[in-house]
């Protein structure tokens, strides 16, 4: 396994005085119920009362991704933050457990397959006829059988999520 990727995704918040595009929102992550020890929150754990008057860790997002975590069980909740910086309560809390792989063709282990990562793949392209991938190119050869070639393009192609779409870690298993 390369390593471990979670993206945390929520639905957009509403406010009577904010509209829904105006708003920010604050994620918070923890090891355990409640807490914030992962990804701080930077608000009041209990009534979500900012600490930090600005918009919210993830921005005007409705996801956000934490690449590297160690096995085990997080709990994370994320709150809504109005123009006035105003945070809401936090959202019920939930939970994921890990480990959670990255897509096999993730090769910059954003947590997403995208350009970027085409570009990785079409660098090290090498075809049947030209041998075993180059150095650091490994990792493309998605299919195993010592080359770069349209077959493991196949295999990219169906890991291919776009820019900030999280990529499933069995794109290239078959499933």
């Amino acid at each position: 396994m390369r390593g471990s990727c979670v993206t945390f995704n929520w639905d957009a918040a509403s406010d009577n005085q904010t509209p829904s595009g105006g708003l920010s929102y604050n994620l918070r992550v923890g090891l355990a119920p409640g807490t914030d020890d992962v990804f701080c929150g930077h608000a009041d754990l209990s009534s979500g009362l900012r600490r930090i008057p600005g918009t919210g860790n993830a921005q005007k997002t409705l996801s956000w991704a934490l690449k590297g975590l160690p096995d085990g069980t997080y709990y994370w909740s994320v709150q809504a933050i109005d123009t006035a910086l105003a945070g809401s309560p936090w959202a019920g809390e939930q939970s994921v457990s890990l480990p959670t792989p990255f897509a096999p063709a993730d090769f910059d282990q954003d947590c997403d397959v995208d350009a970027d990562d085409l570009a990785h793949f079409v660098a090290c392209a090498t075809g049947p006829a030209l041998g075993p991938p180059a150095s650091g190119c490994g990792n493309a050869d998605l299919d195993d059988d010592n080359d770069v070639d349209q077959s493991d393009f196949g295999l990219f192609q169906r890991c291919l999520s776009g820019p900030g779409v999280p990529a499933d870690p069995r794109c290239a298993d078959g499933f």
